[in-house]
């Protein structure tokens, strides 16, 4: 661990500094001018999912998203996916504009497996044929934007860091897991975070796609099966509809929200990590406490929590909320600030989930 990061932690003590960065994302959207500033593309996207699931508006939903993915080239996936099961649920026909948005993003015709209501699209090989004719057309949009070198430096710590954390013992493991977090670290700085903006969604062969063979993670499992692993470690989260394999590192390291809060408001202005994530991962504080085996060893991960914050978003399946009493009013206060949707719309879509069979559940940790 870089004695940079040792001096970053002296600097930062109480919950007022886990907070501070995350307020100065809230500025109002009428204030914000630039279009590549990702706080527009959320809140147009906020207002299409209450606008659909809140109050019923359809029209007005799909003017949102319109409008969200006229103005940014890249979009989450998840939000594609989203507006695409919408669409093709209330038989609207801007579903292809959305199915080439998606395809744009890292979306292939398999994907739409994932979702009941999306099935439809290639129930039968005439209409599956014609979907991959149509995602072919549009992917290299999407292989081009991938950061090939990135992906690689990826892979390979998150195999490692999958091998470590089985035979190391907290004090050795923290030491190795240390260094992966600089190379994450280094990647912030660099404008180069390893998110779905930078290396794409999950999927099983993409290094194999981009013309590296035999270096995908089940390529890794081969490579790594006499370490005490087994192949789920190495399956990647397909149907997740995001970059999900990163964070497994992020949320083994007790004080990755906190390392990377001098660069979490850049991350998410320039779209290269989505709010829910850091929100998951401001949550994820929240686990280590006495209970949990690495809290006595926080000084090895040159960090430590003098208090475990009494808010948080509610977005983390790992944390026992009960144990922290706050009222969802203030819950939805803190995700406003952090242009999340408020709780009621999650409700909402698990009624669709339930009821009409979406699918509503995205990224690592189902935190998107």
């Amino acid at each position: 661990m870089t004695k940079a990061i040792a001096t970053l932690f002296t600097k930062q003590a109480g919950f007022l500094k886990y907070t501070i960065v995350l307020f100065m994302l809230y500025i109002p959207i009428t204030d914000v001018i630039a279009q590549e500033d990702y706080r527009v593309y959320h809140a147009l996207v906020n207002n299409a999912e209450r606008y659909f699931f809140n109050e019923g508006k359809v029209d007005s939903a799909l003017l949102y998203y319109d409008d969200a993915f006229a103005k940014f080239d890249f979009a989450f996936a998840s939000d594609c996916f989203m507006a695409t099961q919408i669409a093709v649920f209330k038989n609207d026909k801007r579903s292809r504009n959305y199915i080439i948005k998606s395809y744009k993003n890292g979306i292939t015709p398999h994907c739409w497996n994932y979702s009941p209501v999306l099935k439809s699209l290639i129930n039968d090989s005439a209409k599956y044929n014609k979907q991959v004719a149509l995602c072919k057309q549009y992917r290299k949009t999407y292989l081009d934007r991938i950061h090939k070198k990135t992906l690689l430096q990826v892979i390979k710590h998150v195999s490692e860091d999958q091998c470590e954390k089985n035979e190391l013992p907290p004090i050795p493991y923290a030491k190795k897991l240390n260094a992966h977090i600089d190379f994450i670290l280094n990647a912030a700085r660099g404008d180069n975070f390893p998110g779905e903006k930078n290396i794409g969604i999950d999927q099983p062969n993409i290094l194999s796609e981009l013309g590296f063979e035999n270096q995908d993670y089940k390529d890794n499992f081969t490579k790594y099966k006499d370490r005490n692993v087994t192949q789920d470690q190495f399956k990647v989260c397909e149907e997740c509809i995001a970059q999900q394999m990163v964070f497994p590192l992020l949320v083994h390291h007790p004080c990755t929200y906190n390392l990377l809060n001098i660069y979490w408001s850049k991350l998410i202005i320039t779209g290269q990590v989505h709010p829910r994530e850091v929100a998951m991962l401001f949550d994820n504080i929240l686990r280590f406490n006495n209970s949990n085996p690495l809290y006595k060893h926080y000084d090895k991960f040159y960090c430590s929590y003098d208090d475990i914050p009494s808010t948080y978003y509610k977005n983390n399946l790992f944390v026992n909320y009960k144990e922290v009493s706050l009222s969802n009013k203030a819950i939805d206060s803190f995700r406003r600030l952090l242009f999340i949707n408020p709780l009621r719309i999650d409700s909402a879509k698990e009624v669709y989930k339930s009821k009409y069979h979406f699918m509503v559940n995205f990224g690592f940790w189902s935190c998107r």
